[in-house]
């Protein structure tokens, strides 16, 4: 049987790709990235432990950034969490 030609079909999808090694890479920088901040951020932290993971967090969010496709995103995401670690230090102790 024949369907009418006025029939609404979806359209033809095609089927997600699997990521690119950039987007795993920048993936990857952006976890470490956000867990170095949030580890400057923790109370009674040691600051030696902070500096290096404030310069674990920058050694990574800057490559990130370089290679990230939609910076406008990603910088929103660091300034959030930047946000977040100064809130978590101004808080603690």
């Amino acid at each position: 049987m024949r369907e009418p030609d006025d029939v609404l079909r979806a359209p033809d999808t095609q089927p997600p790709t699997p990521w690119s090694a950039r987007q795993a890479l920048v993936a990857f920088l952006v976890v470490v990235a956000t867990v170095a901040l949030f580890t400057v951020g923790v109370a009674g932290q040691d600051p030696v432990i902070r500096w290096i993971a404030l310069a674990v967090a920058g050694a990574t969010a800057a490559p990130s950034l370089v290679l990230a496709k939609k910076r406008g995103n990603l910088a929103g995401w660091y300034v959030v969490t930047a946000g977040v670690m100064v809130l978590r230090l101004l808080a603690g102790e």
